[in-house]
């Protein structure tokens, strides 16, 4: 999956709320006990969002 958000609309907290959406749905479709992610360490914003999705 891929997640991304539109330019005007980052650094506002859409971001970690989606993802945490994403990770709730992956638990009860799939019964996932363990999500992984794959972020380059370049984007700086995207793994700060991860962070504050818990990750």
């Amino acid at each position: 999956m891929g997640i991304g958000i539109r330019p005007d609309l980052c650094s506002k907290g859409y971001g970690s709320r989606i993802v945490r959406l994403a990770v709730q749905e992956s638990r009860y479709l799939y019964g996932a006990n363990a999500v992984y992610l794959d972020v380059r360490d370049w984007n700086h914003r995207a793994v700060k969002c991860y962070a504050l999705a818990g990750f």
